[in-house]
C-alpha cells in the first residue's frame, strides 16, 4: 500500500508535490488542533470547575463539622415550651418547610415526614432545632429529585 502511494506521489509533478504536502501539513495541522489540543484544554477546564466545586464543598463541610462539633453554649441552648409537635410544626412552617406528618410518638417525641426538601437546608433547620434542645433520635433521609430529599424522622426534646 505504501509502495502503491510512493509511487502515485512520485508521478506528480513539482507543483502538485508542493500542494499535496501542503494539504498534508494543513490537515495535520487541523487534527492537532481540533482532534487534541481543544478536547483536551476543554476537559482540563471542566476538571478545574469540578476540582473547585469539590474544595469548596468540602470547605462548607468542614466548617460545619467544626460547628457541629463545638459544645454549644448554655445560654444559646433555649428551653422549648409547648407541645413539641407545635414547636416543629412552627420551626417547619418558619422554615419553607411542608410537613406531610408530624404525630406525637410518646414521651415527648414527635414523629415528622417531609417528602421535599434541601438537603442543606434540612441540615439547618436540623441544626436551629437541636439549639432549642430538640434533637433527631432516628432520621431516614433518601434521594428525591431535582436536588431534592424526602424525609422522616423522629424528634425529641434533648433530656430525653
Amino acid at each position: 500500500m505504501t509502495d502503491k502511494l510512493a509511487n502515485w506521489f512520485e508521478a506528480l509533478s513539482l507543483r502538485e508535490k508542493v500542494l499535496v504536502g501542503i494539504a498534508a501539513v494543513l490537515s495535520a495541522l487541523l487534527v492537532a488542533i481540533y482532534g487534541i489540543y481543544f478536547p483536551l484544554t476543554t476537559s482540563i477546564q471542566e476538571k478545574r470547575v469540578v476540582y473547585r466545586e469539590a474544595l469548596e464543598r468540602r470547605v462548607a463541610v468542614e466548617a460545619m463539622v467544626a460547628q457541629a462539633n463545638q459544645k454549644p453554649r448554655a445560654a444559646a441552648v433555649t428551653a422549648t415550651s409547648g407541645p413539641l409537635e407545635q414547636v416543629v410544626n412552627q420551626r417547619a412552617t418558619e422554615a419553607g418547610f411542608a410537613l406531610e406528618k408530624a404525630e406525637a410518638a410518646g414521651n415527648g417525641r414527635v414523629a415528622i415526614a417531609m417528602a421535599q426538601a434541601r438537603p442543606a437546608a434540612l441540615m439547618k433547620w436540623l441544626a436551629g432545632l437541636e439549639l432549642e434542645g430538640v434533637v433527631a433520635e432516628q432520621i431516614e433521609v433518601k434521594a428525591g429529585s431535582a436536588g431534592t430529599v424526602s424525609v422522616s424522622a423522629t424528634l425529641a426534646r434533648g433530656g430525653q
